[in-house]
């Protein structure tokens, strides 16, 4: 059942997105991080497979896609690629794509070795993008934070609106989200 309902949820997303035909481009980065390679966290048994599955799925969609799992999901891999997919959107109509699976805890997400990286951090890179199609899935304990992470809900309500930004996550700021294996 918990894999049904992941595979809706992407089911759902990639509907969604693929009503945008006016894209020129469209970039994605799917980060599945299993193997956390911290002393004292548990590993998670499918992001890096989903990870995997979803590039081949939004490579058949036309999708200049790229993945990173375990050992190379570190906080510089994921920013530098974040980054540079936000370089090469550059026009309106572009589409940017992000799918992070991984531990999170309240404001934050976990990168391979046990460093983290901010959801403000990782919104203050995408609102740099010529693009107003982005759309991020996040698959993390206390993932919803992300959204709250902004300084003010007026702030967050205005800059989505004008960067173009969705967010969908598996859970609220204070809930756990949970993966069966």
């Amino acid at each position: 059942m918990k894999k049904f309902s992941i595979l809706l949820f992407l089911a759902l997303g990639l509907l969604v997105m693929s009503a945008q035909l006016s894209a020129q481009n469209s970039y994605a980065l799917c980060v599945g991080l299993s193997k956390c390679g911290t002393p004292g966290v548990d590993d998670i048994s499918h992001p890096q497979y989903d990870a995997a599955d979803l590039k081949k799925v939004l490579a058949n969609q036309g999708y200049k896609v790229g993945a990173i799992t375990n050992k190379h999901a570190t906080r510089s891999n994921i920013l530098d690629r974040v980054s540079r997919i936000v370089k090469a959107a550059k026009s309106p109509d572009d589409k940017i794509l992000l799918y992070i699976a991984t531990h999170g805890d309240d404001g934050v997400f976990l990168t391979y070795g046990g460093e983290v990286i901010k959801y403000s951090e990782l919104i203050d890179i995408l609102s740099q993008s010529k693009t107003r199609h982005i759309y991020c899935f996040i698959m993390a304990c206390h993932s919803g934070s992300a959204l709250s992470s902004m300084p003010t809900d007026a702030d967050w309500a205005t800059n989505a609106n004008k960067w173009g930004m969705t967010f969908v996550v598996s859970c609220r700021p204070n809930e756990y989200s949970f993966s069966s294996g």
